[in-house]
């Protein structure tokens, strides 16, 4: 049994046990019943855990652990948190030069105060990859509060591949190997759904395209290999809309895992080639790098719609949601500006000038509580 004592309840009588191997806490109360399913528990000194699950987040700060042959101890303190902000994060890139462009290795918090987009560095890639070339062709994705780092390789043709997943844990700003790659590749689709990361075509060896599509599954540990893409394919676009996933470029490529088989939409191709895909209820967004037009899919109908075009005409990254806007960062002149398009006003704005100009850097959306710094 698991005894707690918080600020909020004074006594909470755990039913079931906390497991540590298998990072899994339940916790219910007298007077409510409150489950929480955490994908870390970190017995260090400070420990955080977080359920994003429901409308109300409750964040455990775990600040003292007594282990014993057979109860565990711990004194919490328990914090409420509805409608949890979420900040955007920048990852790599490049710094553009009058001859050539350099690598950019630092990962960045915009701090979206009034729309003053101000930045502050919380880490590097060091720890991912330490020669990188201007585009590896790694993948990133989020899990929670977790940034998760797949595939590339750092020298195009060198054969040196990145193997490890990595894992960057936003709260406790801590990198982690979660796991190794089964089959190489780089410039692959990713996407994640429940606690299972799905990779998807690419390059592999020899520059060979790929058609194969792998999944890991993050709580067993293990790796499953799926159904194959109808065709080998690199750089898509992918998400996960209503419990399927959908990979994106030329063509839209439909997977059901309940079956654990590929469609193939076969009316009108999109209209430009997408950098990324934003779910946002029934529709797929599809902003791009290369043009200022925003477009999405409807997954009911199986057509696209023109939604409108950002401010400025290209963009120098990848694009995100974050509280119901679509983020990019736009250039105009070697000029950086963050725009966004308001999904429910539909409305396109743009801020102010950013000091930072990167190019090919990827955004993220994760969720932030100023008192985990």
């Amino acid at each position: 049994m698991l005894a707690l004592s918080c600020d909020i309840v004074t006594v909470i009588t755990v039913d079931t046990a906390i497991v540590i191997t298998d990072d899994i806490i339940s916790v219910t109360t007298s007077d409510k019943v409150i489950v929480m399913t955490v994908d870390n528990v970190i017995v260090n000194t400070i420990n955080i855990v977080i359920d994003i699950t429901g409308d109300i987040v409750i964040v455990i700060i775990i600040d003292i652990f007594i282990v014993n042959t057979i109860d565990i101890a711990i004194v919490i303190t328990l914090k409420k948190f509805r409608n949890i902000p979420y900040i955007i994060i920048s990852v790599g890139g490049e710094v553009p030069g009058e001859d050539r462009s350099s690598p950019f290795q630092d990962v960045l918090r915009y701090c979206m105060d009034s729309h003053k987009f101000e930045v502050e560095a919380l880490t590097d890639l060091s720890e991912v990859h330490t020669s990188p070339g201007l585009d590896i062709g790694y993948k990133i994705s989020v899990k929670g509060k977790d940034i998760i780092f797949t595939g590339g390789e750092t020298k195009f043709g060198k054969n040196t591949w990145i193997i490890d997943v990595w894992k960057y844990d936003t709260f406790s700003h801590q990198w982690e190997v979660i796991t190794k790659l089964q089959n190489v590749r780089r410039h692959h689709g990713m996407c994640i759904m429940g606690d299972c990361i799905y990779l998807i075509g690419g390059f592999g060896k020899y520059r060979m395209k790929l058609d194969s599509v792998e999944m890991f599954n993050c709580k067993t540990g293990k790796w499953s290999t799926l159904a194959s893409l109808p065709e080998p394919a690199f750089s898509l676009a992918a998400t996960v809309c209503n419990g399927k996933i959908y990979a994106i470029k030329s063509r839209v490529y439909c997977y059901d895992p309940q079956e654990d088989r590929w469609k193939i939409d076969n009316g009108d191709p999109p209209p430009f080639i997408c950098s990324d895909a934003l779910t946002y209820g029934q529709y797929i967004y599809l902003p791009s790098r290369y043009c200022s037009r925003l477009t999405r899919y409807d997954t009911t109908s199986n057509t696209f719609e023109e939604v409108g075009v950002f401010p400025h005409s290209k963009g120098a990254g990848s694009s995100v949601i974050c509280d119901g806007k679509i983020y990019r960062v736009g250039i105009s002149e070697f000029k950086a500006f963050m725009e966004w398009y308001d999904i429910e006003k539909d409305i396109f704005n743009s801020a102010q000038e950013l000091d930072l100009f990167l190019l090919n850097n990827n955004l993220v959306s994760v969720p932030y509580i100023k008192d985990f710094r």
